[in-house]
């Protein structure tokens, strides 16, 4: 709940942290937190088709007249006394609870924000009094009224295995997923295809944002992931009819903002016209392997070494002449010159977002992920290139199947299929190694 909102915060109705906890703040946020003193606020979102309400974002107000009454001062105080998990908690818990019976019979969506270190501690396995908090959240509802957990651009993730591990994780519990604080610059749009996320939410700096080519570049692939998966695209910080206007033109489905509505309590909502619906994610069956994807297709051939090779160095280039494209290879464990391999790609991972290489002895540093992949694994007889980006998908799958040394044959299939494509993605950054 540390995303306290922010057009408060922009036209100075929010008091610094500085001026609004005083010396007994501790004692009020025990206060606060023993006796649930929060009271939960509710923001409109609506969609730019028919103006209808299809969710609301909870944002959290601590008590009137309280040193502590505005979200900046608590999250201040909760972070000088070590116990911001505590109030997110709280936060959460609350926006579930005070929006309950209203939320039962008008079906809206609820958009829950959630501490990125509490979602990232619970989804990774690190906390399980934090999984089962968060899980908790949607046993109050049901179905019809979904919880959103907006997911933060902005939070620094270990590593894009682990924002990748959060999405999939909220999604087994049952919670739709949105990425929040999307702008120019993001860091982010490389793994939208990875992701998927139901909502994507621009800031509000984006109406705001230069017409250069980088906003370009933002709303072109915003525009692809939406126009792919159907995914909701919520511009934030609408306040006026020119920023609705331009909200549409940037390709906004969906509108926040005061303009829109302001934070009220949830005492009551509009008869629900149109539904948050659900993205069409390319989500399969799970496979043991990326071969596996494709072993029993009638496209798979038999081929050499150096075609292997060829085809490998041309993928490996089309990743970088994309933008914000993803790498992601294994090469098979007695793979040729493996040293070799390890300085292309340091090489690559200079120009290219996001790179991974998984092999044994491949040894690339810099920018490269790497991952262990134990010698019992049948990844370790398959290489797998895989080039992901918001217009482009394309992989090669191999499998060894004879021979050795540079005179080895492998099975192989050359797929462009965006589905099986993400899958093959997802499966290699599992074996990613977090330092």
């Amino acid at each position: 709940m540390t995303d306290f909102d922010v057009q408060e915060v922009e036209h100075g109705n929010v008091e610094s942290a500085e001026t609004a906890t005083p010396v007994d703040a501790a004692t009020e946020l025990d206060r606060i937190l023993e006796e649930h003193l929060l009271t939960m606020m509710y923001q409109p979102i609506t969609s730019l088709l028919d103006d209808s309400v299809v969710g609301y974002e909870a944002l959290a107000r601590g008590p009137e007249g309280s040193p502590l009454a505005t979200p900046a001062a608590m999250f201040a105080a909760a972070e000088d006394a070590g116990k911001v998990k505590e109030l997110d908690v709280l936060c959460q818990s609350q926006a579930v609870v005070q929006a309950r019976d209203v939320l039962l019979k008008s079906g809206h969506a609820l958009f829950v924000n959630v501490d990125p270190t509490v979602l990232a501690d619970a989804a990774l396995g690190r906390d399980h009094d934090a999984a089962e908090h968060v899980s908790s959240l949607l046993r109050n509802v049901t179905a019809a009224c979904p919880v959103v957990l907006e997911v933060s651009d902005r939070y620094d993730y270990e590593s894009p295995a682990d924002l990748l591990a959060v999405t999939m994780w909220a999604r087994a519990q049952g919670f739709r997923v949105a990425l929040d604080d999307v702008g120019v610059g993001t860091r982010n749009l490389a793994m939208l295809p990875l992701i998927e996320p139901d909502v994507i939410k621009l800031s509000r700096s984006t109406l705001a944002a230069r017409p250069d080519a980088d906003l370009g570049l933002l709303l072109r692939v915003v525009r692809g992931q939406s126009e792919r998966t159907g995914c909701a695209v919520v511009c934030q910080g609408v306040e006026t009819d020119e920023d609705r206007v331009l909200a549409l033109s940037l390709g906004a489905t969906h509108v926040e903002g005061f303009g829109v509505g302001r934070p009220e309590e949830l005492s009551e909502a509009p008869i629900r016209i149109r539904s948050l619906e659900p993205v069409g994610a390319m989500w399969g069956e799970p496979c043991s392997t990326p071969f596996e994807l494709v072993a029993n297709s009638s496209q798979v051939r038999n081929g050499s070494e150096e075609l292997l090779l060829a085809l490998t160095l041309d993928l490996e280039r089309q990743a970088a002449d994309h933008d914000h494209s993803c790498l992601l290879s294994a090469f098979e464990r007695t793979v040729n010159a493996p040293g070799e391999i390890g300085n292309r790609y340091e090489r690559l991972a200079e120009n290219i977002r996001f790179v991974v290489a998984l092999g044994e002895d491949i040894g690339a540093r810099g920018n490269v992920f790497q991952g262990t992949v134990d010698p019992t694994d049948a990844l370790c007889g398959e290489r797998a290139i895989v080039v992901l980006t918001p217009q482009f998908s394309a992989a090669l799958l191999a499998r060894m199947a004879g021979g050795d040394g540079r005179h080895r044959e492998y099975a192989f299939s050359l797929i462009y299929d965006r589905g099986q494509v993400t899958r093959a993605a997802r499966m290699l950054m599992g074996y990613i190694d977090v330092d």
